[in-house]
């Protein structure tokens, strides 16, 4: 049960959550979505940027103020926003591709 729950607060699943939230707040211009997108983007950036020291620390409060550019109806770049989550999500997801292929599956 323990391991579900570390992989749907720091895994793949969490950042395509994070990633799909974000795209429908951005098409529903909602910014109670993207706020949830940044909020469920904290976990696997936490995750990325602390083992790698990558720059995507940036993830979550670039969600949270595009959530606050929407609500002050200043949309007009925003889609620039979704760049570096989706760059982390694909990275993710050729990390846990090469661990399966490398047979570190879960067991």
């Amino acid at each position: 049960m323990e391991e579900i729950l570390i992989q749907f607060t720091f895994g793949l699943p969490a950042i395509l959550l994070a990633l799909l939230l974000s795209l429908a707040g951005l098409i529903a211009k909602k910014p109670l979505l993207l706020a949830l997108g940044g909020l469920f983007s904290i976990g696997p950036a936490y995750y990325l940027g602390g083992g790698l020291h990558l720059p995507v620390l940036i993830v979550p409060p670039l969600l949270f103020g595009a959530a606050f550019a929407v609500y002050k109806k200043k949309t007009r770049w925003l889609w620039l926003v979704l760049i570096p989550l989706g760059l982390a999500a694909l990275y993710m997801t050729f990390l846990y591709i090469y661990i399966l292929l490398q047979g570190g599956g879960a067991t």
